[in-house]
């Protein structure tokens, strides 16, 4: 989720596209919600959205350490490790 508000912003701010405002609707907010992980990442992407990170999810979580952790038992490659190419290939482009 994170990644995605990642891509989101980056592909925002080529467009041109200023500040944007995160309307969740009716839902229920619950602080480390997944909609949050997207509006970190889109803002992390340095595009424009009036969020100050209060209701985001842990830095951990959001580089995935909670899903390395899980799968310690079963080993499939760092996790994180692979957070950080994906996020700086998605930077790249």
């Amino acid at each position: 989720a994170y990644l995605a508000g990642y891509w989101l912003g980056l592909k925002a701010k080529k467009l041109g596209i200023g500040e944007v405002i995160a309307d969740i609707g009716y839902h229920k907010s619950k602080q480390g919600a997944k909609i949050y992980a997207v509006i970190q990442g889109y803002k992390d992407s340095e595009a424009k959205i009036n969020f100050s990170g209060d209701m985001a999810p842990s830095e951990e979580r959001l580089k995935g350490k909670h899903i390395q952790d899980y799968l310690k038992k079963n080993p499939v490659g760092d996790v994180v490790k692979h957070y950080e190419e994906i996020k700086n290939k998605i930077k790249a482009d």
